[in-house]
């Protein structure tokens, strides 16, 4: 319900003031108070929806900014930036915790030499307790001529110390393509 009030659909938005403004047209136009009042009724609705939606964060905007903020602390080696959204018990295959994870993110984007991450093509999902963000992350790599596309599943859980949310669980979808093997082959080993 939360995110219908704060991150009401543009399409919600646009009929409702175009409803209202016909409303409030032909309430104008044939003196009929009631309707007037019901259209200015409907347009101020959708103006405060618009107002809402940019006032407030809801849940699903907020780990995808985070998303987006952990990834470009990863990306700039700002590995306290990085940490800071995670769970002290998260898991990444054979990563486990906030410690062993920065480390070996540190150590592997070093290695493989990843740099420019970019991330797109976000679907958010709510989940009990927190959301689940699903994504797609493009890097140069020195490996690799051209910067292939990874598919990422990050499970965020709601973090009862703030307002925020911590990364709890990491999942490499496989690619349609190549599977999980090149990522996961080349992560260095706690």
């Amino acid at each position: 319900m939360n995110d219908l009030l704060f991150d009401t659909p543009w399409y919600l938005i646009i009929g409702l003031a175009l409803l209202g403004a016909v409303m409030l047209y032909r309430g104008i136009n044939r003196r009929m108070g009631g309707l007037k009042w019901a259209g200015l009724a409907a347009v101020v609705v959708a103006i405060a929806a618009v107002v809402l939606s940019r006032l407030v964060e809801t849940g699903s905007e907020r780990v995808t900014r985070q998303t987006r903020e952990l990834v470009a602390a990863a990306d700039s080696r700002d590995w306290k930036g990085f940490a800071r959204h995670l769970d002290p018990k998260v898991s990444f295959l054979f990563y486990a915790g906030r410690e062993q994870l920065t480390s070996g993110a540190a150590k592997t984007m070093d290695a493989v030499g990843v740099k420019n991450v970019t991330v797109g093509n976000f679907e958010v999902k709510p989940e009990p307790g927190g959301y689940t963000v699903t994504f797609t992350a493009t890097a140069d790599v020195n490996m690799m001529p051209q910067r292939p596309p990874t598919n990422w599943k990050f499970l965020w859980a709601k973090d009862p110390a703030s307002d925020g949310y911590l990364l709890y669980r990491i999942e490499k979808l496989p690619d349609p393509q190549f599977g999980t093997e090149p990522v996961t082959s080349r992560l260095v080993r706690p």
